[in-house]
């Protein structure tokens, strides 16, 4: 079920790669942008500290 707060949530976390890896990374390709992509959701989900864990 989609709910109005789900977009937020995900605007929110486009926003931070974008800001904190893809804009200061050098991405020359597509392979560049999935490789960078999937090492800031790797960090995001598991060293990060979750806001709403406290």
């Amino acid at each position: 079920m989609k709910t109005p707060g789900q977009n937020g949530v995900r605007e929110r976390a486009f926003g931070s790669l974008k800001y904190e890896r893809l804009y200061r990374e050098q991405i020359d390709d597509a392979m560049d942008l999935v490789r960078e992509s999937d090492a800031y959701r790797h960090e995001f989900n598991t060293v990060r500290p979750n806001e709403a864990l406290a």
